[in-house]
């Protein structure tokens, strides 16, 4: 069984409810990136490695996926969470 990382989790929860573009183009507006609809693929070809991706993009996936995976913890646990991640 594959185990999915951050990125997969990440495109997975945001394409729930909105396109893959939209998606990009939010973290792009978050982050002061300017990764383009075939950012996935891209990243698949690299085995999902995020040693290339900017700490404040694997913050941004962060924030969105733990939530989803770790119900329940409080905001705080989250904040502190992602900060010992980084």
């Amino acid at each position: 069984m594959e185990c999915k990382g951050l990125f997969q989790h990440w495109l997975e929860i945001e394409k729930r409810n909105k396109t893959q573009m939209e998606a990009i183009n939010e973290l792009n507006s978050a982050c002061g990136t300017s990764y383009t609809q075939s950012w996935p693929s891209k990243m698949k070809g690299r085995n999902y490695t995020l040693e290339r991706i900017p700490t404040q993009v694997r913050k941004y996936m962060m924030v969105r996926v733990l939530p989803c995976l770790l119900k329940d913890f409080n905001h705080k646990d989250y904040e502190k969470l992602v900060n010992n991640l980084i």
